[in-house]
């Protein structure tokens, strides 16, 4: 009944009127198009830059963990996220500070710009340039540099318009190496992922629509590794939160192992009788198993990388008997592609896929965003 759901587009029109499932499968055309608007935008010179913050909330912000993220073996000064009103108290004159905000009206991005002016920062922002744009308006009135998105999108769908001028500039600043290659590849790579994982590949042969009906129903647990994989993790759980209006954990390895761990129930059969009985967690010796309700709830993904540390792996491994032993499903998803950058997007894609269909399996309209509308307009009155 599911695939049927997912493999009939007059269903899938009806429940997505407004078309994310059109513009997640124009997710490679994004890149390459705004590619090449970026390799010829003008661009201001920069002074003695020692720090980069980028300022943004929700889908404006999370191009700069994926910036970092990829970026942090290369970045030649330090580089940091702030989602809040304030800059870091280290913000000076020798601060870059983009400002990057899809709609050009988010409250805290727009603090964040004001408090950047006053601290005479260097700012460079991203907006679309709508006649609400109070960021775009900011930067032309104050002489600082912009770069106009294209209008018309939800925020979270325009993550490719974005991200590739970020990569772009970083590489023609001298932040980043050249990134020309890496974002061919990246094209390519999603040129692929939108053939395998667009509403015209049949539920059978399509891993996105296959993921989303193991996860109907379910409460997604993510888990994957620090090196790279961290904000795409973090992507997928806000994508599964606003498309498809449904809770979704993420955790980072190795951390995790260091707390979280301890939240999965234990037996003798998953730690082994050497551990169990040395570290007894049952002290009036019943088998008392915590969340027992939650565990059929549950449904666990792992995003893999061929890059990941060795060491990480192994945890993975050992991770699965414990998870296992209540017959919590785990599925583990690699990531595909020739350039780190590629491998990335191929999750990104794949997950902002998961997280459509799931919408559509459950009936819910993907784009309204109802429970922000109501913050916006309530905070707008105070």
């Amino acid at each position: 009944m599911s695939s049927i759901i997912l493999d009939n587009p007059e269903r899938i029109q009806q429940i997505d009127p407004a078309g994310m499932l059109k513009w997640t499968a124009e997710f490679a055309d994004h890149w390459r198009v705004t590619y090449r608007r970026a390799k010829s935008a003008p661009l201001p010179t920069l002074r003695g830059v020692d720090h980069i913050v980028l300022c943004g909330m929700g889908g404006s912000a999370i191009v700069g963990d994926l910036l970092g993220s990829y970026l942090s073996n290369h970045l030649r000064v330090p580089f940091e996220v702030s989602r809040n009103y304030r800059l870091p108290a280290c913000a000076s004159p020798r601060t870059l500070t983009i400002i990057s905000s899809y709609s050009g009206t988010t409250e805290e991005t727009a603090y964040a710009y004001r408090e950047a002016l006053a601290r005479n920062c260097q700012i460079f922002t991203l907006s679309n340039g709508t006649p609400k744009d109070v960021i775009r308006e900011m930067a032309l009135e104050n002489g600082h540099g912009h770069f106009d998105l294209p209008e018309g999108y939800s925020p979270r769908a325009a993550l490719g318009f974005s991200l590739t001028p970020l990569i772009v500039f970083f590489d023609r600043w001298g932040f980043a190496p050249p990134q020309d290659v890496a974002i061919a590849q990246t094209i390519e790579g999603l040129d692929k992922c939108v053939a395998e994982y667009g509403p015209q590949s049949p539920a059978s042969g399509n891993l996105a629509k296959q993921i989303a009906m193991d996860l109907a129903g379910k409460f997604p647990v993510i888990y994957t590794a620090v090196d790279h994989l961290g904000p795409v993790a973090l992507r997928w759980q806000n994508q599964i939160n606003e498309n498809a209006k449904m809770l979704a954990h993420i955790n980072i390895l190795p951390e995790m192992n260091h707390n979280e761990i301890l939240g999965w129930p234990v037996t003798r059969e998953s730690i082994g009788e050497k551990i169990f009985s040395r570290a007894p967690i049952y002290p009036d010796g019943k088998p008392v198993k915590p969340q027992e309700a939650l565990l059929p709830l549950l449904y666990v993904l792992y995003l893999r990388d061929k890059e990941d540390h060795l060491r990480i792996a192994h945890r993975l491994e050992l991770m699965k008997k414990i998870i296992g032993t209540y017959g919590v499903p785990i599925r583990e998803v690699h990531s595909r592609g020739e350039g780190l950058l590629a491998r990335m997007m191929s999750l990104i894609s794949l997950g902002d896929f998961v997280s459509v269909y799931l919408a559509v399996l459950m009936g819910i309209n993907p784009t309204p965003i109802p429970g922000i509308d109501y913050l916006k307009e309530n905070l707008a009155a105070i």
